[in-house]
């Protein structure tokens, strides 16, 4: 069961970085280009810190390059709040994908962490996966130090 967490200090308030990250349309920027979450519109603009927790909430299909499916990922959060969230949900490839982010005041900075943690359905393909997810999640981080620095 493959965990792996990754960090970075950003230049901005928390508060303002929040604001930006945790909804549906800041996931999408992050993954953008090569992969995309579809939300239904009455969740897209709703942020995360005011989703329901404990229950499944709706599926999204992760689409590469905005066109081609190859997962259907079912939404249920543990914990939300203005600082971040702990997610476990389930996919299709995986039977859990529990995702922790959390952004918390660093100084005048911000830190933004993301911790995961899957079990595959096939207990092989998360070998296969981790690198492809820790690249994902290095990716997702590069691009907000480009955006934010």
């Amino acid at each position: 069961m493959p965990k792996f967490e990754i960090e970075s200090i950003l230049p901005l308030e928390a508060e303002t970085l929040a604001t930006d990250l945790l909804c549906m349309s800041g996931v999408n920027d992050e993954l953008a280009p090569f992969i995309r979450m579809t939300t239904p519109k009455s969740w897209n603009s709703k942020p995360i810190s005011e989703w329901p927790i404990g229950k499944e909430l709706f599926s999204s299909v992760i689409l590469v390059c905005g066109l081609i499916p190859i997962d259907m990922h079912h939404f249920k959060f543990q914990k939300v709040g203005k600082d971040g969230f702990q997610e476990s949900s389930r996919s299709l490839v995986n039977r859990v994908w529990a995702h922790e982010r959390t952004i918390v005041a660093c100084g005048p900075d911000a830190k933004v962490r993301d911790t995961v943690f899957f079990e595959s359905r096939l207990g092989w393909l998360g070998h296969l996966l981790t690198p492809v997810y820790r690249w994902i999640f290095a990716r997702r981080h590069k691009r907000l130090k480009a955006k934010y620095a």
